[in-house]
């Protein structure tokens, strides 16, 4: 894979960040009440034609998606098929979401993409965003899109319960080359809930060929490596922001492949005492709390057994070289 990899040309999708997780859950309802009451996320809109609902702390019109597992596929509009047959058929990671500064980038890293041979898997319109699809060598599913709406509450209000996401051809039209993504906005967490979450910034993913992944988390998909440590066998990478965005972890013998966790970046500092007094009203136990050289959080368990980092970042950075595996994972 890296030999075939290094012989392309460099498609560098470089998006600005790691903008939402959309995963697979075995009871919708049971998983909305968690992520809302627990984990702080409002829900902005419902897509009963394929399982789906969204949420957001108003970063953008979506942080989080969560998908009832279903054994059949997912069609969107004109039969657009979003899940084939056997995808979604039990709890887990469906897709990354990565957003592009604008349609004309996205569009222009589609192009290199497909003359350096990259699969892609399907290009679709969502109404508020179009999207290029593609699998990451271990079998991830990204998704790097560029908004096409500034208004996307607007979007939602408009389409309530109706199925929103349709064909896109990215050569049909002159792109737009104005950014609609919001970087100033005022976080909406729930009331109530323990952790007060800003977005969604940052994933892990344990993988089983660690210089192959970096290559393509690089060359494809165009982030810039921040720390590698191969002593540990880690490597973090950056969107356009500059903010820490994936964490790539060799596997550890008997390590399975995969997501590990997904972190959410925090609000305001962790009052640890207040946290965990709220956690316990409501029933809720942390799997871990955190005191790193570079954060400090709270580790919590989604119903389907998903790992949910929620952070705050220190000025210290992150640990040195052969501090510790333990020290980076959480």
């Amino acid at each position: 894979m890296e030999a075939e990899i290094q012989d392309r040309p460099k498609a560098k999708f470089a998006p600005r960040r790691l903008a939402h997780a959309n995963v697979f859950v075995s009871d919708l309802e049971r998983s909305l009440t968690f992520y809302s009451a627990v984990c702080g996320l409002s829900e902005v809109f419902r897509e009963p034609g394929i399982k789906a609902i969204f949420m957001s702390n108003g970063s953008s019109h979506h942080d989080l998606a969560i998908m009832g597992i279903d054994d059949k596929p997912r069609l969107g509009r004109d039969g657009h098929l979003q899940i084939p047959s056997g995808r979604g058929t039990k709890a887990g990671l469906n897709h990354l979401g990565w957003e592009m500064e604008s349609e004309k980038l996205l569009v222009e890293a589609y192009r290199r993409a497909k003359a350096a041979g990259v699969d892609i898997n399907r290009t679709t319109d969502h109404g508020m965003s179009h999207s290029v699809y593609l699998f990451d060598p271990e079998g991830t599913f990204l998704e790097f899109y560029a908004d096409a709406t500034a208004d996307w509450k607007a979007f939602y209000a408009a389409k309530e319960n109706q199925l929103i996401s349709g064909n896109w051809d990215p050569l049909a039209a002159e792109p737009s080359a104005e950014p609609l993504y919001n970087a100033d906005f005022q976080p909406e967490f729930v009331a109530g809930a323990p952790v007060h979450p800003r977005q969604i910034a940052r994933v892990t993913l344990i993988v089983d060929d660690f210089p192959g992944m970096l290559l393509f988390y690089q060359e494809v998909a165009g982030l810039v490596p921040l720390h590698r440590d191969d002593t540990v066998g880690i490597a973090v990478l950056a969107g356009s922001t500059g903010e820490p965005a994936v964490a790539l972890f060799a596997a550890a013998p008997g390590e399975r492949a995969g997501l590990h966790h997904l972190g959410f970046e925090l609000v305001d500092r962790i009052e640890m005492d207040r946290l965990m007094a709220d956690l316990g009203r409501i029933g809720a136990t942390p799997v871990e709390t955190l005191e790193r050289a570079d954060r400090s959080g709270v580790v919590l368990l989604s119903p389907d057994g998903l790992l949910l980092e929620f952070y705050l970042l220190k000025s210290g950075g992150p640990p040195g070289p052969g501090a510790g595996r333990d020290l980076y994972l959480i």
